[in-house]
């Protein structure tokens, strides 16, 4: 069966939240599928891994961050 973007596009306006939440997923996989493709080489554990250490860092960052931050509203509320 053929489809044209028209139909598609009716399709999916007329879909539930739900339903047209699954769609959207289900692009953005292939759009994922599409990129990696451009890089034979791609390994999902080293990335994975780069995103949870960037994730702890972020952790510490904020934690760090949030201890000025109080430090600097407590200073505030002294004047």
């Amino acid at each position: 069966m053929v489809f044209t973007r028209e139909q598609v596009v009716q399709d999916i306006n007329g879909l539930s939240d739900p339903a047209f939440q699954q769609v959207a997923d289900f692009i953005a996989f292939i759009k994922f599928q599409e990129r990696k493709s451009h890089f034979p080489n791609f390994d999902e554990t080293e990335i994975a891994n780069l995103y949870a250490d960037a994730g702890e860092e972020d952790v510490d960052l904020a934690e760090d961050g949030m201890g000025d931050y109080a430090a600097g509203l407590i200073e505030e509320d002294k004047l």
